[in-house]
């Protein structure tokens, strides 16, 4: 019976120090400020004989405050980008099978895409041979010209990749960041939930996250002739 109890104490014993030793990350991770937490500071900060400095524990949004917000994806927005760009491949695709047509653009609501033509016939039917499969061509188009639009499905399809898109780009710029276990989730149809733990500006998590991303063609060289 004795033996029994020594036992019962040396299995509590070792297994309060384990734990301790477990916890040695945790406790140099919360001794440092919160903005050297998650940089080489604090992996310089754990002893070599601890555990690995990425075991500590993370506290929640609800344990260590942050920041919440939810974003709206713009997905209209998306989808008249899309007309844009169409507008600018059917004019391409019009003058590459030698299609007499006066211009291509997006119509005032950026819904549609509406061709100039002094054959409409001809005109829509080239157009639906090369994007039958994503466009229509709607009636009730003004005299003169033809109008495609993005068949439903296809509409529903570009605004679901918009907030995808939006999702990732969200996720590669707090990844950045350095933040602990981030909570970015969909929350609706358009909208993007972000958790933040232990992020304390506001206003500068509004301004990277809502900022619109750029891509930008340059000359890196401006004096070779051939360029």
């Amino acid at each position: 019976m004795e033996r029994s109890w020594y036992w019962r104490v040396a299995l509590i014993a070792a297994v309060t120090l384990y734990s301790v030793y477990q916890l040695v990350p945790t406790w140099h991770y919360f001794q440092l400020p919160p903005d050297d937490r998650n940089g080489e500071a604090y992996e310089k900060s754990v002893p070599g004989w601890a555990p690995n400095p990425r075991k500590h524990l993370n506290l929640g949004l609800d344990l260590q405050g942050g920041i919440h917000l939810a974003m709206g994806v713009d997905v209209d927005k998306a989808v008249k980008a899309k007309v844009a760009r169409r507008a600018d491949e059917i004019a391409a695709w019009l003058k590459d099978k030698a299609v007499a047509f006066d211009g291509c653009a997006p119509i005032a609501d950026g819904s549609r895409v509406e061709c100039r033509t002094s054959d409409p016939a001809a005109l829509e039917a080239s157009v639906v041979e090369g994007y039958g499969g994503e466009m229509y061509a709607p009636a009730g188009a003004p005299e003169g010209t033809v109008q495609f639009a993005f068949m439903d499905k296809v509409v529903q399809e570009f605004r679901v990749k918009a907030v995808d898109q939006a999702e990732k780009t969200i996720r590669n710029r707090i990844d950045k960041w350095g933040v602990t276990e981030p909570d970015i989730k969909r929350k609706g149809t358009n909208q993007i939930q972000i958790q933040l733990p232990g992020f304390k500006d506001p206003q500068k998590a509004k301004d990277l996250l809502g900022r619109t991303a750029q891509l930008e063609f340059r000359i890196a060289d401006d004096e070779n002739p051939v360029l």
